[in-house]
């Protein structure tokens, strides 16, 4: 059976400062697993795989896009038909 770990805090940084270090990212953006601050490039590939959904990684933090991968792909091309 897995069991959570927490990650190590090594500052008093709140969620309003994880926020504003992101530029403002709405918080339902935000993924909580991994915790933020501990994310890696093999969870931005493990979150696109099990979700269809681009994820941005910022200081170990997983921001999800609204769109998925196929969504944007759609957008893409309807923009560029549009010309």
């Amino acid at each position: 059976m897995a069991t959570l770990s927490s990650p190590i805090v090594l500052s008093e940084e709140t969620f309003a400062d994880v926020v504003e270090r992101l530029g403002g990212v709405p918080l339902d953006r935000i993924r909580i697993v991994p915790a933020p601050g501990t994310a890696t490039e093999q969870d931005v590939l493990e979150v696109l795989a099990r979700t269809d959904r681009l994820c941005e990684l910022v200081d170990g933090v997983l921001s999800g896009f609204q769109l998925s991968l196929r969504d944007l792909f759609a957008e893409m091309d309807a923009s560029s038909g549009s010309r």
